[in-house]
């Protein structure tokens, strides 16, 4: 759609709320690593973006500089996320103990991408539910899966989907459903089918 994405960061007028252990403050940015996130929430959520994400909620635009309209938009035939690509950006992030853990408490997350027509992931959003494990996982946790989606985390654009400059996914990672095999002397250890992706 093309409802911008960020108004789900915008400001609530509440007084500022501290969740998980003090890691993250309504309304107060945390940098870690190298990077910024802009700190919201609205109730039972915490939403971490990239202080320097500007696509998220822009218009989508062709390779031209012309804006599709929303009819357009609603039309567009859209790619796949490669397969195992997300995978491997979780593999490199969790331990085996930190992801089974998010897998026996059934945690979800949603993940707002932006693909550049050069196939390189240039913007990450965080939305996490106010979990005992999602939302106590520290900053440095995130911003090593923000790393890691931009260096393994593919996506096959579509021919429509290259004459833009920019495309947005959104991807429901529910670790319950997804599979993962950690090397380890017992073998590995498969959980789930893939994660959802939406558009």
């Amino acid at each position: 759609m093309m409802t911008s994405y960020l108004l789900l960061l915008g400001a609530v007028t509440c007084p500022a709320a501290v969740w998980a252990q003090n890691n993250y403050v309504h309304g107060v940015e945390l940098s870690v690593d190298g990077i910024t996130y802009d700190v919201t929430h609205t109730p039972g959520v915490i939403a971490l973006s990239n202080a320097a994400n500007e696509l998220l909620d822009q218009p989508i635009v062709r390779l031209d500089g012309t804006e599709l309209t929303e009819a357009e938009y609603e039309d567009l035939s859209v790619g796949e996320l490669e397969a195992g690509t997300l995978q491997q950006a979780l593999l490199q992030t969790f331990t085996q103990e930190e992801y089974n853990a998010l897998v026996q408490g059934k945690d979800v997350m949603r993940l707002l991408l932006v693909q550049r027509s050069d196939g390189r992931i240039a913007e990450v959003a965080f939305f996490i539910r106010d979990s005992p494990r999602t939302a106590a996982l520290p900053p440095e946790k995130y911003a090593l899966l923000e790393r890691n989606i931009k260096s393994y985390v593919c996506y096959s654009l579509t021919a429509e989907e290259k004459q833009l400059k920019f495309v947005r996914m959104e991807i429901i990672l529910n670790f319950a459903r997804m599979r993962l095999f950690y090397v380890n002397p017992e073998g590995g250890t498969p959980i789930g089918p893939d994660a959802e992706l939406k558009e």
